[in-house]
């Protein structure tokens, strides 16, 4: 793991009313981070945050998995149109003989 040492600020947007955190490195001027229409509403100072070194290795696993239910998927819907091909030429047979 890795550390992170920041502020975290809680801003206001006066403007749109919304509130959002920013994380800014230590001893930095807030007025850096900030547009016109925000104001610090409050503040954590200093802190140390721990971060996960293998969070790439979470996502890449997370994709793989969505890329494989993504194929599942599309092989039951190609299987389902080889079904609809199937009964269509049997059809199509079915009317040569008689």
């Amino acid at each position: 793991m890795s550390e992170l040492n920041c502020d975290v600020i809680f801003c206001k947007n006066l403007k749109y009313g919304y509130t959002h955190c920013v994380n800014v490195p230590v001893g930095d001027a807030l007025a850096d981070y900030l547009s016109k229409e925000c104001i610090e509403i409050g503040r954590l100072k200093n802190i140390t945050v721990q971060i996960k070194d293998d969070t790439t290795l979470e996502e890449i696993d997370a994709l793989r998995t969505e890329k494989q239910n993504i194929a599942a998927e599309a092989q039951v819907q190609m299987n389902n149109l080889d079904e609809r091909i199937q009964s269509l030429l049997a059809i199509e047979n079915k009317s040569d003989v008689a």
